[in-house]
């Protein structure tokens, strides 16, 4: 099998711990750029057997117009009511409403994210007033945004949840490979310790439902210690944090594409 990793797509060391993981590997890679804005690859790649990409959400969009194969495990699976269906009161956000973007609208303080997982913007935690006046200048085409948030995107509103720690786990074939904590309350603190509960719980979701072969589930411990399904995101445009990538590469190299 082939791998197209983008150059300049992840944050920290992830780039060289994944070319340090395809290298031993022996793996047949190539690096590219995706030139912002007009989103041309250089160079463009020669593909002429299975390909993953790894990289933005960019490359993982260009893997289908290019119709790679598998390219990006991507397709409406990840997709918030997808989650809901499946996972149900197990899903973190399950009370959240979904509308429009252009309708959007609540009184406090709430979270608000895109239905999709190759996000238009990032999940955020945003005060009633904040968001009004970036959702109006949005549609009015007066913020850097505007030229990627269509009104009619779906979102989620969902009420602020007291969660503890999340952790992140990339599943291939339905196991855990890998997995990292990566936010204790309010702070980023990457470890590649991750409890057994979550570890346990996250098999629990598994064997109910899984998007496709290859996924990132997030899983947050909750201040009541119970545990949630935070979010499913494509794993070919997903951080590693302090996951081990050499697993991940193996795994991959292993599904006999």
């Amino acid at each position: 099998m082939q791998w197209i990793v983008q150059n300049k797509s992840y944050n920290n060391d992830g780039l060289s711990r994944l070319i340090e993981a395809l290298d031993k590997k022996k793996s047949n890679y190539q690096l590219i750029d995706v030139i912002p804005f007009s989103h041309e690859l250089v160079p463009i790649p020669s593909v002429t057997e299975a390909c993953v990409v790894m990289g933005t959400n960019t490359l993982v969009r260009l893997a289908s117009q290019y119709g790679w194969k598998p390219g990006a495990w991507i397709d409406d699976n990840f997709r918030f009511e997808k989650w809901l269906e499946h996972y149900g009161d197990n899903l973190l956000n399950s009370d959240a409403i979904v509308c429009r973007f252009a309708d959007a609208t609540f009184e406090g303080t709430a979270f608000v994210r895109p239905c999709e997982d190759l996000k238009a913007f990032s999940g955020m935690e945003i005060n009633d007033e904040d968001f009004e006046m970036w959702r109006d200048l949005t549609i009015d085409g007066d913020t850097n945004d505007a030229r990627i948030l269509s009104p009619d995107l779906q979102v989620l509103i969902s009420p602020i949840k007291d969660i503890y720690l999340e952790c992140r786990l990339f599943v291939v074939d339905g196991e855990v490979v890998a997995s990292s904590r990566y936010k204790i309350e309010a702070r980023v603190i990457a470890s590649d310790y991750v409890d057994q509960g979550i570890l346990d719980y996250a098999k629990t979701m598994i064997d109910i439902w899984q998007p496709a072969r290859a996924f990132v589930m997030d899983i947050a411990q909750m201040g009541n210690n119970e545990y949630k399904v935070v979010e499913i995101n494509c794993l070919n445009g997903s951080g590693f944090y302090a996951a081990n990538v050499g697993n991940i590469v193996d795994a991959i190299e292993a599904m006999n594409l």
